[in-house]
């Protein structure tokens, strides 16, 4: 095993939190900054202001004030920035050539503290952002999703936002909303910044006290909201579109990341590989390979702070759609039930632990790793540590785990496709049976 690498991490004195990941075989750097609130931390007739505020820092700032200086003073130098806002956080991204990490850094503080929100760009802002909403939601998929989820969680809960928010929100936002919003949360202790590449730490540390340790402003520092839900009930929810194939969402409720330690979080990475993560998954080789009948099986863990889902995520055929749901879970039940081979179990370690080694060989994987880190008040862990973790995970926790996560009576189901063919092939007649509703 290779020496655990190094990192450094601190804070500057302003309270913004730092990891610095030196790596001299490359000639880039990132540069990830993130903003602790995102569209949960919003109050709820205002959700979709900070994504209107993220596209408006790109617009102008005191010393660069249009657009195309933002732009030009990045690519001028090789650098290329983007951003965006989940439910959670406030993200923007730089990527420079190591040369030119100075400005890189200066561009980005000044865009990020010095913004002036011209009335132009907020109307244009305006259009793009009602155009950008309108995309969204004219793809099925996304109106699936979300659909599903608010009616897993609750039509209020906060998870449940779509970052850009509603279109009157949008439509009705004016210079003194956006900078109330601002004034309110791009404070310096509300943010994170991670970077990673050819540079090291006592010249990251002298770039970012010039630039981003310099930023003095005040305000309350954002607190964390507990969003946990008391019970989540069994949830059957069909979207409509009429079509020849379905969408199938499978959902069983964990807990969230917080009320997991690490070991638990890798435990749970290999649960899902083996279930449905890869080519040798059970499920894969089960409904695709053996039957044929699906086109696509795969699981999906998403870890909120404080809600959990672990997701069975598939297509098929109106016509196998039946006997897909039947297979999915006997499948499960025989997890449940026998378990997994010892040889699955440790190939599934083996490749999770090469992936987390593969993870830190890109600059921009490495700062957004870090920068996740932080955002989840975690410890700052290498592959070495998660390898060394992992090693001592026992296949009898991998099973006793299956058992926890697969609860059928509480789990949710949701399909996209034909409502008509859907009713008619049966299927909630099936999860009736495993989750006790009719």
């Amino acid at each position: 095993m290779s020496p655990k690498r190094k990192f450094s991490h601190f804070n500057l004195d302003n309270g913004i939190e730092v990891v610095v990941y030196p790596i001299k075989e490359v000639e880039a750097v990132s540069i990830q900054v993130a903003m602790l609130a995102g569209s949960s931390s919003e109050d709820e007739d205002k959700v979709g202001t900070l994504h209107f505020l993220e596209h408006l820092l790109f617009q102008g700032s005191k010393k660069y004030p249009t657009q195309m200086d933002v732009a030009l003073n990045f690519e001028e130098i090789g650098a290329s920035h983007d951003a965006s806002v989940s439910a959670l956080d406030t993200k923007f991204w730089f990527f420079a050539p190591d040369s030119k990490v100075k400005e890189a850094l200066e561009n980005a503080y000044e865009m990020i503290s010095n913004p002036i929100f011209p009335d132009r760009a907020i109307e244009n802002s305006r259009q793009v952002i009602l155009t950008e909403q309108q995309d969204f939601w004219d793809i099925p998929e996304n109106q699936f999703r979300n659909g599903y989820i608010k009616a897993r969680w609750g039509e209020k809960h906060p998870y449940t936002r779509v970052g850009f928010g509603e279109k009157n929100v949008v439509a009705a936002l004016d210079k003194e909303k956006i900078w109330e919003t601002y004034n309110r949360y791009f404070i310096p202790p509300n943010f994170k910044i991670a970077i990673a590449g050819n540079i090291d730490e006592e010249m990251a540390q002298n770039l970012l006290n010039n630039t981003f340790g310099s930023w003095k402003k005040d305000g309350k520092v954002i607190k964390d909201n507990d969003l946990r839900l008391e019970k989540i009930n069994p949830t059957y929810y069909i979207f409509n579109q009429p079509r020849k194939q379905v969408n199938i969402g499978i959902s069983f409720s964990m807990k969230g990341q917080k009320d997991y330690d690490i070991k638990k979080l890798l435990s749970l990475g290999v649960l899902s590989f083996l279930v449905g993560g890869g080519f040798t998954s059970v499920l894969y080789q089960r409904l695709r390979e053996e039957l044929g009948l699906v086109y696509s099986i795969w699981t999906v863990r998403s870890i909120w702070p404080y809600v959990g889902s672990f997701d069975v995520v598939g297509k098929t055929s109106t016509e196998n759609l039946k006997v897909s749901m039947d297979e999915i879970f006997n499948t499960l039940d025989g997890i449940k039930k026998n378990g997994f081979k010892e040889s699955d179990f440790r190939r599934a370690i083996n490749y999770l632990n090469m992936n987390s080694k593969m993870h830190f060989s890109d600059p921009r994987k490495i700062a957004d790793y870090f920068l996740g880190l932080m955002l989840d008040e975690l410890e700052m862990y290498v592959p070495e540590d998660y390898i060394r973790i992992a090693n001592s995970i026992k296949i009898s926790e991998i099973n006793e785990l299956a058992q926890e996560v697969f609860d059928f009576k509480s789990m949710g189901m949701g399909l996209m496709g034909d409502e008509k063919l859907i009713l008619e092939s049966g299927v909630k007649n099936i999860y009736g049976q495993l989750t006790s509703i009719q």
